[in-house]
């Protein structure tokens, strides 16, 4: 019987809980190629990025949407992200990101995004709270680097 208790409690420690803290290193990983993107450093951003690369927005217009498969798509990428989406560039440059724990559940939207991947990797969310707007990430981090960049954003009114 204790050697049954014992397996269980392993399997569970192995498992990720949907409660589960954020992990300090992949959120820092997230966090420095966030920066890279934001200040627009495409030699960065590449070497932060693991390839096939998906961007995914609840956004009702998808300006930067879809997957990037290779550099010179990801360089394309970048630019877009930096021009078409100066509020959230901005927000990234002077905000502090910070882990979501636990995760942002409500979030239905992001993780239905995310579930349309078919990747094996480490989920992490995190959020900015910007000037009358708070933006949820979750990224997919694939062999130490960023494999899936998906953002939510909630203005707030009154």
């Amino acid at each position: 019987m204790l050697q049954i208790l014992v397996m269980v409690a392993g399997l569970l420690a192995a498992t990720e809980s949907p409660w589960a803290k954020t992990d300090p290193v992949a959120l820092d990983l997230a966090r420095k190629w966030l920066q890279a993107v934001a200040r627009g450093e495409p030699t960065s951003v590449e070497k932060g990025t693991a390839l096939p690369f998906t961007y995914a927005t609840t956004a009702k217009v998808k300006r930067c949407d879809g997957k990037v498969t290779d550099p010179k798509a990801l360089s394309n990428w970048l630019k877009c992200l930096r021009t078409s989406n100066e509020l959230l560039v901005g927000e990234i440059q002077h905000g502090d990101l910070m882990p979501s724990d636990p995760p942002n559940v409500r979030s239905k939207t992001l993780r239905s995004l995310g579930s349309k991947l078919s990747r094996n990797g480490k989920w992490i969310e995190a959020y900015i709270n910007g000037d009358g707007v708070t933006y949820t990430f979750r990224f997919l981090i694939v062999d130490q680097a960023v494999a899936a960049f998906l953002v939510e954003s909630d203005v707030e009114t009154g």
